[in-house]
């Protein structure tokens, strides 16, 4: 069940990630789980929050930047 969790929430993340209000909070709220429970999720995944959607954000960037 975590690992289903983890899994729709970086995929949530992926879809949304250009925008400005995605939040922990936001995505916790898509998957109808708390915040706090959420992060746990993505520690045991050998992660964190921020740190995946910041890479999302920088692939996103990238892609942009090298798309004729």
């Amino acid at each position: 069940m975590r690992a289903a969790r983890l899994s729709s929430a970086k995929a949530y993340i992926v879809s949304n990630s250009s925008s400005r209000n995605l939040s922990v909070g936001a995505v916790a709220k898509h998957l109808g789980v708390t915040p706090r429970y959420l992060q746990k999720l993505f520690e045991r995944g050998g992660s964190t929050f921020s740190t995946f959607l910041l890479g999302q954000r920088l692939a996103r960037a990238r892609r942009l930047l090298t798309d004729p």
